[in-house]
């Protein structure tokens, strides 16, 4: 009994280990992508969100056919969505802000 509760908790240390793992991939792959759209097509950066579907699609479906766990795919996949909610956050304001930028 008690070597199946040290595995759970070795599953569980693996697990968290996987999906930190995923979010700091998913960190890099944004700022490289990031840079490179700065230089490339900087209009892009607005709609990141979205751009983000071309680079981060793919990777997702790489990391699940790699993991056997899945748990890499779901740190790609936060990082994927913190990115969306951080942009469409900052363009709503953006957007609700964008008739009193001349009253400053």
């Amino acid at each position: 009994m008690k070597e199946q509760e040290d595995n759970y908790g070795e599953d569980i240390n693996e697990a968290k280990l996987q999906v930190r793992k995923g979010l700091f991939v998913g960190i890099l792959i944004h700022v490289v992508f990031i840079i490179l759209l700065g230089v490339v097509e900087p209009f892009l950066l607005f709609f990141i969100g979205v751009v983000q579907l071309g680079y981060v699609v793919p990777a997702l479906v790489a990391a699940k056919f790699r993991s056997a766990s899945g748990q890499f795919m779901k740190g790609l996949a936060l990082t994927a969505v913190a990115v969306f909610l951080l942009n469409a956050a900052c363009f709503g304001i953006g957007v609700l802000t964008a008739g009193d930028w001349y009253n400053i």
